[in-house]
């Protein structure tokens, strides 16, 4: 396997000795970009930054804005691009955006984009769309326009050359948020305090959950085998997930989310674990794909000796 480690500029030395050959870089944007090169790990991919400037302050990068956001969103995107290929990076990894789906069509906004992805063509860099999670913070009005391998396959049917890192901790998020959605919609709609009303939403799910684990489980399991089934990733974001333990969803991460592979232990006061099948979905790739190591910074375990464990276990599936 083509093991990758995630890594900010500020935590490339950590990663010195650690036997990793390659790395994903996660940017705030506002980096010396040959910082990015200062290690003797090979840089594979870029992470896009979360905000991008623009004239009324810091905004959330949204590929699908038809206004100044967008526009900064694709200067951003063009700026890096242009490193990428001087540097021989092959990747680019893109969140697309948000759209407000009480009043939009997703397809609409997904064709309109990939339009415009269009002449990013043969650039020499892949660019590659994440799956987004949906949950009780981005939904309904603010919700992603890619958070499935259909969405992705549509916008690719406009745009040939998009490639995709699959992220499983998102899919599993978004996988049991997709089982209460139709039901949850109507309640928000007739609310008289959406806020409210969202943090209901989570309290509910997290209650179901909880009483049936092994259901939920199985869910997940047969969603991530029916998108690999679907599309073939070109990288990977390997990453534990608790799906019973999905809540705080008003500060990210959400407490199960983003976990080591195969952890179990506390976060927050609440006992979590990882409840994914990573031999399932490890087994299921088929492109040999880069797999990037990813896992959030807590003070309940030590990063370094986590992420040597994570890669431990995905060595152990593949022998």
């Amino acid at each position: 396997m083509k093991l990758v480690v995630k890594s900010g500029v500020q935590q490339l030395g950590w990663f010195k000795d650690k036997k990793f050959p390659y790395y994903e870089a996660y940017i705030r944007g506002d980096e010396n970009l040959a910082s990015l090169l200062q290690t003797e790990m090979k840089l594979i991919s870029i992470h896009m930054p979360h905000t991008v400037d623009t004239e009324s302050g810091k905004k959330i990068i949204n590929f699908c804005d038809s206004g100044e956001v967008g526009e900064a969103s694709f200067a951003k995107l063009e700026e890096l691009l242009d490193f990428a290929w001087n540097h021989q990076v092959p990747y680019l990894v893109i969140h697309l955006g948000f759209y407000n789906s009480l009043r939009e069509d997703r397809f609409t906004v997904l064709e309109r984009t990939a339009r415009r992805f269009q002449e990013y063509n043969d650039r020499g860099v892949t660019l590659c769309l994440e799956n987004v999670p949906c949950w009780t913070n981005i939904c309904f009005e603010n919700e992603p326009v890619i958070s499935d391998a259909e969405h992705f396959l549509y916008f690719k049917r406009y745009c040939p050359s998009i490639g995709l890192t699959f992220d499983v901790d998102h899919l599993a998020i978004t996988t049991v948020f997709q089982q209460f959605y139709a039901g949850f919609k109507t309640g928000y709609l007739a609310s008289g305090d959406r806020k409210a009303f969202r943090r209901e939403m989570e309290w509910k799910m997290m209650q179901a959950t909880r009483k049936d684990p092994d259901f939920f489980c199985d869910v997940v399991k047969k969603k991530i085998a029916a998108f690999l089934l679907q599309v073939q990733p070109d990288t990977v974001h390997a990453v534990g997930s608790d799906f019973c333990q999905y809540q705080d969803g008003e500060k990210l991460p959400l407490v199960g989310e983003a976990l080591p592979l195969g952890f179990k232990g506390t976060i927050d006061g609440h006992a979590v674990e990882d409840r994914l099948d990573h031999r399932q979905w490890v087994r299921s790739l088929k492109n040999d794909p880069y797999i990037t190591v990813e896992l959030m910074m807590r003070k309940e375990y030590g990063y370094l000796e986590e992420i040597q464990k994570s890669r431990r276990l995905l060595e152990s599936i593949i022998r």
